[in-house]
């Protein structure tokens, strides 16, 4: 509770602040099973951990009213048998100290966090925040801290003891602030801390997963339990795969109680089952394939792999138990009963009898189960006919006696089943009747699955599907137009692949680009098609884009008509036009995207020598998409949704905006002196950035060619004439003609659109009133020559900008070389 009150002289007097806190002691284990149920595959058989949080329930806190701001410190203990410790949190269910009479009333917590060395002046009058000297955070550490759902208050890593969290209430609060009681409650808490997941912190198999199998050893042997039956077994990992290193011995068990069967039932928390399953068995064993059928070991082990002794008589923690006999099952009940419904050749059961997280291992493994079997058990099988285990050491030959695991897969018919056959020579895959008693040895299923689809998008014809359950953290696929099985489609060209099904630019291109797929995350790529240029083009009327355009169709086409070709590089459209310099220019603002992970251009589509790859992630690379609009006349943004395709609106639409590196795909560096110009630019193939118009030695053609052959500008008048104010001009820049008809500019054919710019702190400048456009000059290095267009407040000018901040966006329109 806050108690304000206020002296009835109308001097600065003491304020008196009293919080209410109410305190929550947690002596249950409900935080540490919450945070081990979030790890898929875990089963957690007992957690006791202890944790209680102590805080006092009220805090008086005495403080200078007016300009002092006032931090009185308190503490709350947690204490924890918590191996790993805690992290606390502080919650606060209002943000505002609330006025107990007067609800309207309240007193703010700040905006913002403040530095601990906010004076009165940046700490706001009247506001309040929270202050926490312990903190995981050194950016939250320290601070004044506002109000909020949930604030990490302070964490520990181990075992404690009345650990004590140091807490501030920070407050100003001057003679505004109405005598009377505020009340706000702040819940303190905490949570253990993950225990993490190594194969000394888990005894079940059942609650392996990708984290304990990262920390075992290659070749080392482990001992878990079954949690079904308490059985233990050595596991090992090899070459980054685990397996059971001893036969199963789980039992499925037929009994009557009390007059009623029962039965063995698999159940998904603790077998390798979809659903929960009762496995009835047949006895005796008999030859019909769909019933199950089991045998146990008689408690035998493979002294050595040899001669068969009582594991009773040995010690369960043993080495010596993983020679143990284990039990004999047929494979429909290896199978968990799912193989009984398979009647075709090379199909998979879905279950097994393994303990979940487990299975029956495919019959590629059959050499990594091998790595497993060393010296060989030599176990043999149980014969159906004859009801005896045969097929063990005989005693005499040296060699004799073998193994035989089930395996997950039927072979050339449905009844005969892939095995592996393992001795002390060999490690292969036979096929068996699926009605023969042989061990079973589990396989850890892997817990990470990946899945890639490829979308041809109405295409003939995809590579296959990535489909892959493996240990891995991630997986990287080749993804590229060329890759195999790659899709065709008539009339057009496959140039890429997205994960964006409306992308019209690929992400993935070329032979080598490969995509990164991560567990459970799956991912469909989608095939991006574009009608192919026309390179053999003679004449204007045969091109289909951009790149297509050379001198000799240049000289075919009439000045002033305007044509829409298409960039080949992302398959939008843009008008052209020879305008009266004789130059082709676009018409419309260049609209090409630049990734914030990789853009690729090649100089077999654009104006760049070689292979470039270049991001917005880069320093001097920032782009800006203008949007959907398009600015009619240079003054109003329209919504370019209702145009058509050809509609002369695409003339004012705003494209997007660059800075001078991305412009020039990232040539800054080399070119930072006056009369520098970029080798490359972000045009399409056979194009580039145009000059200004008033430079000697420019390469390509200029800006201001264009004023002059439409009379805008005269070519010599740079002077500011007796009309133009230097007010008007007051950045020192030369003003082309002070009665500029700015619509010459806005109108056909030349269609300079006034759709603003992006300064360099990333804000869009006077849209419709302004239009800034990069030409191909360096002034300096950080600096480079722009024109710009401006009509406002019945005033229109014309201006040559020099030396220009490089990190400003503006547009581009660009010039046939």
């Amino acid at each position: 509770m806050l108690k304000v009150v206020r002296e009835p002289r109308k001097v600065a007097g003491l304020l008196f602040l009293g919080v209410l806190f109410i305190c929550f002691l947690i002596g249950n284990n409900t935080f540490a099973d919450e945070a081990s149920s979030s790890r898929k595959g875990r089963l957690r058989i007992s957690v006791d951990t202890v944790l209680t949080v102590t805080a006092p329930e009220t805090y008086n806190i005495q403080m200078q009213a007016n300009d002092t701001i006032s931090v009185p410190v308190f503490t709350f203990s947690v204490s924890t048998n918590h191996v790993t410790g805690f992290t606390a949190y502080a919650s606060v269910q209002d943000t505002n100290f609330v006025n107990v009479d007067d609800p309207t009333i309240v007193i703010p917590t700040i905006a913002a966090n403040l530095p601990s060395s906010a004076n009165n002046e940046k700490f706001p009058a009247n506001h309040w925040a929270l202050r926490f000297y312990t903190s995981p955070d050194p950016e939250v550490s320290n601070n004044y801290v506002p109000a909020a759902a949930s604030i990490v208050a302070g964490s520990y890593s181990g075992k404690a003891t009345g650990y004590g969290i140091p807490v501030g209430i920070a407050a100003r609060i001057n003679g505004e602030i109405p005598s009377g009681h505020y009340g706000c409650t702040i819940t303190f808490q905490a949570v253990p801390n993950i225990v993490p997941d190594t194969i000394r912190s888990i005894d079940y198999l059942q609650e392996m997963n990708a984290e304990v199998a990262a920390s075992m050893g290659d070749g080392s042997l482990y001992q878990l339990a079954d949690a079904r039956d308490g059985k233990r077994y050595w596991i090992r990992k090899e070459n980054g795969r685990i397996y059971m290193a001893q036969n199963l011995d789980f039992e499925i068990t037929d009994t009557i109680e009390g007059g009623v069967p029962v039965h063995t039932v698999l159940r998904p928390e603790t077998s390798n089952v979809e659903n929960e399953t009762t496995l009835i068995l047949t006895e005796p064993w008999g030859s019909t394939s769909s019933e199950i059928y089991y045998q146990g070991g008689n408690n035998v082990y493979y002294n050595g792999g040899v001669i068969p002794e009582d594991l009773d008589e040995i010690d369960p923690a043993g080495y010596d138990t993983m020679f143990s006999a284990g039990s004999y099952y047929s494979w429909s009940s290896a199978t968990a009963g799912s193989g009984i419904s398979i009647n075709t050749a090379d199909a998979t059961a879905t279950d097994s009898i393994c303990p979940a997280g487990w299975r029956l291992p495919t019959s590629e493994e059959a050499n990594l189960i091998r790595s497993s079997l060393s010296p060989i058990t030599r176990s043999g099988y149980f014969d159906s006919a004859t009801s005896n285990i045969l097929g063990t050491y005989d005693g005499i030959n040296e060699n004799s006696g073998a193994s035989y695991y089930w395996t997950s897969e039927t072979g050339s018919t449905a009844n005969d089943i892939k095995y592996i056959y393992a001795s002390s020579t060999t490690a292969e895959i036979r096929e068996g009747d699926r009605n023969a008693g042989y061990s079973v040895r589990c396989v850890a299923i892997a817990p990470n699955e990946f899945t890639l689809t490829f979308d041809n998008a109405g295409g003939n014809g995809s590579p296959q599907d990535y489909h892959v359950v493996s240990w891995d953290e991630s997986v990287s696929i080749d993804v590229s137009k060329v890759m195999d099985g790659a899709p065709t489609k008539p009339n057009l060209e496959l140039v890429g692949w997205s994960t964006n099904p409306n992308a019209t630019m690929p992400e993935y291109v070329y032979a080598g680009d490969q995509i990164t797929l991560m567990p459970g995350e799956p991912v469909t790529v989608y095939a991006i098609w574009r009608k192919p240029c026309n390179s053999a083009a003679t004449d204007i009327a045969d091109a289909v884009c951009m790149q297509d355009i050379n001198s000799t169709i240049a000289a075919t086409m009439t000045t002033g008509q305007q044509y829409q070709l298409m960039d080949y590089r992302d398959g939008k459209n843009y008008w052209v036009a020879k305008l009266a310099d004789g130059n082709v220019w676009m018409t419309q603002n260049l609209d090409f995207e630049i990734s914030d992970t990789r853009t690729f251009l090649t100089s077999d589509d654009s104006d760049v020598t070689g292979t470039i790859a270049f991001s917005t992630s880069q320093s001097n690379i920032d782009y800006t998409d203008g949007g959907d609009f398009y600015y009619a006349n240079g003054t109003t943004s329209t919504d370019t949704g209702s145009l058509n395709p050809t509609d002369t609106e695409w003339h004012y639409h705003a494209g997007s905006f660059y800075s001078w590196g991305a412009a020039t795909t990232g040539v800054v560096s080399g070119y930072g002196e006056i009369g520098d110009y970029t080798i490359q630019s972000i045009c399409p193939k056979g194009w580039t950035l145009p000059g200004f118009g008033d430079e000697v030695s420019s390469p390509v053609a200029g800006l201001m060619d264009i004023t002059n052959a439409y009379n805008i500008t005269d070519g010599t008048n740079y002077s500011i004439t007796n009309s133009q104010t230097t007010a008007e001009n007051s950045n020192g820049m030369l003003v082309f003609k002070a009665d500029l008809d700015i619509a010459n500019l806005h109108n056909s054919p030349i269609y300079m659109a006034q759709t603003g710019y992006v300064n360099s702190n990333g804000s869009l400048i006077l849209p419709g009133s302004a239009g800034r456009f990069w030409t191909i000059k360096s002034d300096s290095q950080n600096g480079a020559t722009a024109l710009t267009i401006y009509s406002a407040d019945s005033k229109s000018l014309l201006q040559k900008l020099t030396n220009e901040n490089k990190n400003a966006q503006y547009s581009i329109r660009c010039v046939l070389k």
